[in-house]
């Protein structure tokens, strides 16, 4: 899709409102029964009327790709009750109800972290973010991805259960954008992530959630790729890792992307991010910077939080985008173990060679 990096030209997708109010919690809900029969029905009557006709309809096509849509949370409150009292605001406007009764007051629980830092110092300063109502233990792991080895993950995962474990060794980019400095960060960075995933799924219990946090490795800007250069390229494994991690571990694990990891402004969404429970794991998240403006000028780029969702390819292929193979410049295709990387490779093979032919010539894409 031509999303340019979270959806650019689309409208705010909320999420379902039954999810939000599930997320939540029923006990959120006590006293709005009324207006929650109100939206069961509506419910029903939506499903009732057309989604097993459309259910149907995706027979003849069950491709399907991944885009971004915005997706604005409020940002947690120090009680974390911020989310709750939205997501009543919202149930009482759908009934057209005025007053929403305030949720009681309640202290929110401790909780234990355990993060794998940076280098840079951005989880740390992520932590420091975090209200001390909410922090129990902490511990912080320095040590870079490239010294980590298994007994430093079976050593402080078995200490203890964590609420909450933070891997940030993905913020730190390589030496340079050099292939062999790419390549050497990219493999020391994502071993150290699947050795805690390992280690967490054998020590049952040790782990409550998970959080792998990057930078900006979804990003479509030439001017970020014209800057970072290869290296922009060393962490977009851990989405692969990460939805990989959701299938074998019996914990919720969330891949969050930020933007601009050293902007003041983006921490404190970042740290929401973490501490909204109902929503964490839920979707791989983009954080971009949160305002219109920066620094007094109006970015051009999308701004906020973006989800990444599944949607059907059929949407897609109506705008009949045809793909020209560059003259210049080199194709590169990374995959896992199947045949999808053969086919697309034997794809852009005929595909150039098609083109070249009914540019009589003119049009010559080097093949290696």
């Amino acid at each position: 899709s031509n999303s340019r990096g979270c959806g650019d030209g689309d409208a705010e997708r909320p999420p379902s409102l039954v999810f939000l109010v599930s997320a939540c919690g029923m006990a959120t809900f006590d006293d709005l029964q009324a207006e929650l029969e109100v939206g069961k029905k509506t419910y029903d009557h939506i499903w009732q009327k057309d989604v097993m006709e459309k259910a149907e309809a995706v027979t003849d096509w069950t491709s399907f790709t991944i885009d971004w849509f915005a997706e604005p949370m409020p940002l947690e409150s120090r009680d974390g009750l911020a989310f709750g009292r939205e997501v009543r605001q919202m149930v009482c406007d759908t009934c057209y109800r005025d007053d929403v009764p305030e949720l009681p007051a309640s202290a929110p629980e401790k909780e234990d972290i355990l993060v794998f830092a940076d280098e840079g110092g951005v989880c740390q300063r992520i932590i420091s973010k975090v209200p001390e109502a909410r922090l129990g233990t902490v511990k912080m792991v320095t040590k870079p991805a490239r010294l980590l080895a298994a007994d430093d993950f079976q050593s402080v995962l078995g200490k203890k259960p964590w609420d909450l474990i933070i891997f940030g060794s993905s913020l730190d980019a390589p030496r340079s954008s050099s292939v062999a400095d790419v390549i050497a960060h990219q493999k020391a960075v994502t071993k150290a992530c699947f050795l805690l995933m390992q280690t967490a799924c054998l020590k049952d219990g040790c782990c409550r959630r998970m959080a792998v946090l990057a930078n900006d490795i979804f990003s479509e800007e030439e001017e970020t790729h014209r800057t970072a250069g290869l290296a922009a390229t060393t962490h977009g494994t851990m989405f692969g890792l990460c939805n990989t991690a959701r299938m074998e571990l019996e914990f919720p694990v969330m891949l969050i992307d930020i933007e601009f990891p050293d902007c003041p402004e983006t921490v404190p969404h970042v740290v929401s991010e973490l501490f909204r429970s109902p929503t964490f794991g839920v979707n791989t998240v983009r954080q971009r910077y949160p305002y219109p403006l920066r620094a007094g000028v109006r970015s051009s780029r999308p701004t906020g939080r973006f989800v990444a969702r599944q949607k059907a390819t059929h949407e897609y292929q109506k705008a009949g985008v045809k793909f020209i193979i560059p003259e210049e410049g080199v194709i590169a295709i990374s995959g896992g173990n199947g045949a999808l990387g053969l086919v697309m490779g034997l794809w852009l093979l005929e595909t150039a060679e098609k083109e070249q032919v009914a540019s009589g010539g003119g049009h010559k894409a080097r093949i290696c």
